[in-house]
């Protein structure tokens, strides 16, 4: 297969970002940036803790440093960031948002720092205008569920409150109904979780932690004590916090998949506990649409083998996420999303997107199709069946 054909296909799609750590601040003020220092330091966690790993002064980590000098740091600490990610995303920044090929450089940081102010001030450019020349189509940023969130515009860019449940059990705990029953506070989740969807929200952030096990003969009573203890601020036992998630995440699993929403599941958990958790929810009929977050996608491939279901067009709706294509590409079908999530914390981090779409094109070259079929093989690994819920 002909590699540069194969990123044509894939270049020009635009990027769904599913679960970000994107500011919601940056989306509600849609403040301009003064210059080229506020842009790429003073506005970007990933490039201060780059210039931190570098050894820079904590007057930059502190926002005590000019901008300027910010700037003028992130140049002198660019030869040693050669491969990291915040140089990755820095460099693709540069080349799609202000043509620029050459990466920064110490030797030319009054030039760049010059070229680059005279393009934002010209252009008033804000975060939205930076999402929208790296072709981001939408933008799905974490939400606390006990705020309810408002509808926001972020320029062309779509953008989607996560009912983020980090700390499921901490959230359960400050509900005002956590002392009655689990059904209760559930149930008053899932009246919470309404206002997000009239917000326009299409998924449910559930970490479960590395220490989960399926917890198979909880009783409701013995349930409903403990969330009472852990509402009044008593102490649980590893075990009693695994009987409190199996029976929310079992809970929450029928709501979701009844309201049509996506399940991104954050975890390291052991597969045989996984395979149990989805055992059971098979059972009962109701699996969610999931999107499995995490950062060991190829210890899950006999979960995914065993619980890959089928929609009424054909692709799986568990759809694995991380960055190690090649290895990802090789285990699981073509039709199987590969979507990196959770990397997007800032504006700079916004580029990483062209960076994991070219980690992607590596990962397709070994496979065998006509180029006739390419783009929509393309579309396929790229957004798997989630693609038509932004009507892409």
């Amino acid at each position: 297969m002909d590699k540069s054909f194969l990123h044509e296909a894939i270049s020009p799609l635009p990027l769904l970002l599913w679960d970000t750590a994107f500011p919601i601040e940056e989306i509600k003020d849609n403040r301009p940036f003064r210059n080229a220092g506020g842009l790429l330091v003073k506005r970007s966690p990933l490039n201060r803790e780059a210039l931190r790993l570098c050894g820079c002064e904590p007057a930059i980590q502190n926002h005590e440093a000019s901008d300027y000098e910010c700037f003028a740091a992130l140049c002198m600490a660019t030869p040693l960031l050669v491969g990291h990610r915040a140089a990755t995303a820095t460099g693709i920044l540069l080349k799609e948002v202000f043509g620029l090929e050459t990466p920064l450089s110490p030797y030319q940081t009054e030039e760049l720092w010059a070229v680059l102010n005279e393009i934002i001030e010209d252009r008033a450019l804000r975060p939205s205008d930076v999402a929208e020349a790296l072709n981001v189509e939408s933008i799905c940023y974490r939400c606390d569920p006990l705020i309810s969130p408002a509808p926001l515009t972020f320029g062309q860019v779509d953008v989607y409150p996560i009912f983020d449940l980090t700390s499921p059990l901490s959230t359960l705990a400050s509900l005002p109904s956590a002392g009655q029953s689990m059904s209760d506070a559930v149930k008053e989740l899932t009246d919470r979780l309404a206002d997000f969807l009239a917000a326009g929200c299409v998924s449910v952030r559930f970490v479960l932690p590395k220490t989960f096990r399926f917890a198979r003969n909880s009783r409701k009573k013995e349930v409903d004590d403990l969330l009472c203890r852990l509402a009044e601020g008593g102490a649980l036992s590893i075990e009693e916090k695994n009987q409190l998630l199996t029976s929310l995440v079992i809970s929450l699993s029928r709501s979701i998949t009844e309201r049509g929403l996506i399940l991104l599941l954050d975890t390291e958990v052991e597969e045989d506990e996984l395979i149990a958790l989805y055992d059971y929810l098979a059972l009962n009929g109701s699996v969610p649409e999931t999107l499995l977050c995490t950062p060991l996608p190829t210890n899950y491939r006999t979960f995914f083998a065993r619980h890959t279901v089928r929609t009424e067009k054909g692709l799986p709706s568990l759809l694995p996420v991380g960055e190690d294509f090649r290895t990802l590409a090789a285990s699981f079908p073509v039709g199987t999303a590969v979507l990196p999530c959770g990397t997007v914390c800032d504006t700079v981090s916004l580029a990483e997107g062209f960076r994991q779409r070219e980690a992607l094109t590596e990962a397709l070259v070994a496979f065998d199709a006509e180029p006739d079929a390419l783009a929509s093989l393309a579309e396929d690994v790229v957004y798997g069946n989630i693609k038509n819920r932004f009507s892409i």
